[in-house]
């Protein structure tokens, strides 16, 4: 396993775990307490509220992506994804917010309904949002203010800031 420190600035530190049996990068944030060094006890809350909510964002992608697998389009209609599909979709038609409910999917689909974005907002207060164009084309990231509507270019994929 290879370390690698990203960044080091006043008493705060990311390093980024590469090889081993990692899949892929792994962040680790560490802040410096007296005379040693320990996981940043916030960054590490915020990370495990993230996963959960990415958990829901990724199942309301799966279905979305499910329901334009036999309608070759996009709908923000949760009611008529979980008819055609029968897993059940849950969620609101719009982009999640600031003042939206933590864990709640909103879903927002582009003029041409080929493209959908999932998104919620995460206990932390950053919204988590994936942009499905067609069957295949995924992209993902992390807002703490997101935007007010689905982009049309991919995002930048990362969950974690």
């Amino acid at each position: 396993m290879r370390i690698h420190v990203e960044w080091e600035r006043e008493g705060r530190a990311r390093l980024v775990l590469k090889g081993g049996l990692l899949d892929q990068p792994a962040p680790l944030q560490l802040v410096r307490e007296a005379d040693a060094w320990r996981v940043d006890r916030d960054w590490a809350l915020r990370v495990t509220q993230d996963l959960w909510t990415r958990r829901a964002v990724m199942t309301a992608a799966a279905n979305l992506q499910t329901y334009f697998g036999s309608t070759r389009q996009f709908t923000d209609d949760g009611e008529e994804v979980t008819r055609r599909t029968r897993s059940v979709a849950d969620f609101v038609p719009g982009i999640a917010g600031a003042t939206s409910p933590p864990d709640r999917i909103h879903v927002a689909v582009a003029p041409d309904r080929h493209t959908a974005c999932a998104s919620a907002r995460s206990r932390s207060g950053a919204i988590l949002m994936i942009r499905v164009a067609g069957a295949a084309d995924v992209s993902y990231g992390r807002f703490e203010t997101p935007p007010t509507e689905c982009p049309a270019r991919p995002l930048d994929g990362r969950w974690a800031r």
